[in-house]
């Protein structure tokens, strides 16, 4: 009886995804949250959803139609990708240098933190350095740090 029931179910499920007569882009579409097949004509899908069946007839296997705006975005978004893990090479490639001059510095008898604190403030502006200067001296005047 079981096999009666099911034989039945899997022929309605058959007819359910036949080709009809009267259109000739058709292609199986799942949609919802229950995922439940639906035949829908290809024409009135999104751009973007748009699916081609593949292979003379409608078997079931169908293939997502690659547009050139998508083909542009893909291209361009791997272009993307690889000049950040270009750049982020060249980055670690530059630390690594820098790395090794601060080792040359102390194994000629350079202290290495007051080189860096040299390199940070040179980076600041004058006016910016002159300030942040002025509130370190009123900081360790309050905690009695100078004399």
């Amino acid at each position: 009886m079981e096999g009666k029931h099911q034989k039945e179910a899997s022929k309605e499920q058959e007819t359910t995804f036949q080709k009809p007569a009267t259109s000739t882009n058709f292609v199986p579409v799942y949609s919802g949250d229950d995922y439940s097949p639906a035949l829908t004509s290809a024409a009135a899908l999104p751009k973007r959803s748009r699916v081609e069946v593949t292979g003379g007839g409608f078997d079931g296997h169908c293939r997502r139609v690659e547009r050139p705006a998508a083909r542009f975005a893909k291209d361009h978004l791997k272009a993307f990708v690889e000049r950040v893990e270009r750049l982020e090479e060249e980055k670690k490639t530059i630390s690594d240098d820098i790395r090794d001059v601060y080792a040359e510095a102390k194994a000629n008898g350079f202290d290495v933190k007051a080189l860096r604190a040299i390199v940070r403030l040179r980076k600041q502006d004058a006016d910016e350095r002159r300030e942040q200067e002025a509130i370190l001296e009123t900081y360790m005047h309050a905690l009695g740090m100078l004399n």
